[in-house]
């Protein structure tokens, strides 16, 4: 913090009507590019796990039923 505060960080802001409607479009700009992609990243991997889970089931209902078959061929 000592050196934040040695260095005079943040102390530039702009003056003007106009500077300030830049910087105020500037943080809004910034917010928007790092919200907005996150619920499409969310929504693709909501859409992979549920593909990958009804593999899985799958792929388990597959092994039941040759295990069933493997039974039944031994009973028989």
């Amino acid at each position: 913090m000592l050196l934040v505060n040695k260095c005079r960080y943040g102390d530039m802001v702009p003056q003007t009507i106009t500077g300030k409607v830049v910087g105020g479009i500037c943080s809004l700009s910034g917010v928007l590019v790092i919200a907005l992609p996150v619920p499409v990243i969310v929504s693709n991997f909501s859409r992979i796990y549920q593909q990958s889970q009804r593999q899985d089931k799958r792929r388990e209902q597959k092994v039941c039923q040759a295990i069933n078959q493997s039974i039944n061929q031994s009973i028989s």
